[in-house]
Formats: structure tokens, sequence, C-alpha cells
């Protein structure tokens, strides 16, 4: 399923690269002739369309990251651990309220997915009866980004609780995995407000640090050498026309395994 994503990126990056070496834009400049004329030929659309559905795709990736979380921690699915993954559920809450944040990260991706390339409005006395709304796709495609973080954040953020409460002898990346969140954010033994942690896992964001992975698990675990993840901000930024492009290192496929 992620691969699917990062497919779709693979398109949108092609997509944003020929509108950006197109010359059907305005304006055009021929350098022998030392002349620039303003061709108007522009539309948005190729590079809202796929935009849109990028969107799409990094909420689809969340949603799933949400429903592992709900595995660890709903005592039904999870194999022995305990509710909410706290050692007293009914006292303690747990992660419940965790799982609550990024369910609303996840309802605002859901609303902020809905296509921009649908909502033209003709003005100017109907001259532009159609415009591509390119710019608000790529808008909100930031803000999709920045939950998805979010999610995923607080999901990792779980799964190193619950090894917390497993005797299982781990892999070498799983345990480099739990120990670099572990620097971060401690194990919840009582209730304690959890925002410090998310944002810790969020806007700190210590799971794309992890070191590259030479035999230990699947080289994934450098999130920045994963070349179809690096993609995704760039070519959203590009539809941006955003002038300094940093690398987008948003899924790890720690989380790839569907």
């Amino acid at each position: 399923v992620i691969g699917t994503a990062i497919d779709y990126a693979d398109y949108c990056q092609k997509q944003v690269e020929i509108e950006l070496n197109g010359v059907g834009d305005n304006p055009k400049f021929f350098v022998d002739q030392k002349i620039q004329l303003s061709g108007a030929n522009f539309q948005g659309t190729p590079v809202c369309l796929p935009m849109d559905m990028l969107g799409a795709a990094l909420t689809m990736v969340c949603v799933m990251s949400e429903r592992r979380l709900n595995r660890l921690n709903n005592p039904a699915l999870s194999e022995g651990l305990p509710a909410f993954l706290t050692k007293g559920a009914g006292m303690f809450s747990g992660l419940m309220l965790s799982q609550y944040t990024a369910d609303m990260q996840i309802v605002e991706q859901r609303i902020l997915s809905t296509p921009a390339s649908i909502q033209s409005i003709p003005a100017a006395a109907d001259q532009e009866d159609f415009v591509s709304m390119g710019m608000n796709t790529a808008i909100k495609n930031f803000q999709i980004l920045d939950n998805a973080y979010g999610v995923i954040g607080i999901e990792l953020m779980a799964a190193a609780q619950a090894l917390d409460f497993r005797e299982h002898h781990y892999g070498r990346g799983v345990k480099v995995a739990k120990d670099t969140i572990r620097k971060h954010v401690d194990h919840l033994d009582e209730d304690r407000p959890l925002y410090d942690d998310h944002d810790k896992m969020n806007l700190g964001r210590p799971w794309l640090s992890l070191p590259p992975s030479k035999g230990v698990g699947p080289e994934c675990w450098h999130l920045g050498s994963s070349p179809g993840v690096l993609r995704i901000k760039s070519v959203v930024a590009a539809a941006a026309t955003t002038t300094e492009v940093d690398k987008l290192q948003v899924f790890g496929k720690a989380l790839s395994n569907e």
C-alpha cells in the first residue's frame, strides 16, 4: 500500500518537472534574439490534479498507521497487551488520548483531501472560465504532510510502549528504532500530559534520524536513503513555487510491511 503511494509520488514528480521545464506558460524567453514574449498559455491542471491525488495518497498511508495504533490499544486485537498500553486501564488512560489526537489529524487530512481541482469559479466577466486551483492544492498538501508526521510519530511512540510490555527478543533494527524513540520519549508508567511527547515525535521527529542499517534489518531504517520517500515534499514545494526545497522523510519503511 505504501509502495502505491510512493509510485504516485513518482508520477507527481514527473508531472511537476514537465511543467517546470515546459514552454507553454508565461513568459517565453528567446535568448538568442534577446526578446521575451508573454504567451499566456498557462494552465495549472496538469500539476493540480496529480497533487490532489498525492494528498489523498498521504492520507491513505496515515489511515493505515492509525489502524495499527488501534490494534496496539485495543486488548481484543493486541495479543496480550494491556488495554491502551497502560498498567492500570480504568484508572489510567494510557495512550487512549494519543489515538484521539491521531484521529483528529486524520479527520483534518480527509477534509483537506477533497480535490481542489474541481472547485473552479468563473471570474473576470467570465473571461477566466476555468482555473486549476493548483495553489490551493499545494497549500493544503503541506498541512496533510504536517499531520502525517504527527500520526506516524504517535504510532511509533505507541509501538515503543508496546515493546516495553513484551518479552520478545527484538531484531536489531527494531532495537535501534526503539532506543532512538526512548531518547526522546519516556515509557508511560502513569498518566501524564502527552502533548510534549507528541511534539517531540512530530516537531523533533527523532525517528527520521535513525542511522543507516547495514546488516541491521531493512536498509530503509535510514529514512533519508529511500528515493521514493524523498520526493513527496519536494513535489509539493515545487508545485507551490517554493524556492528552497528540503528533503522529505515522511514515511518509514518501518511502517511499510503492507
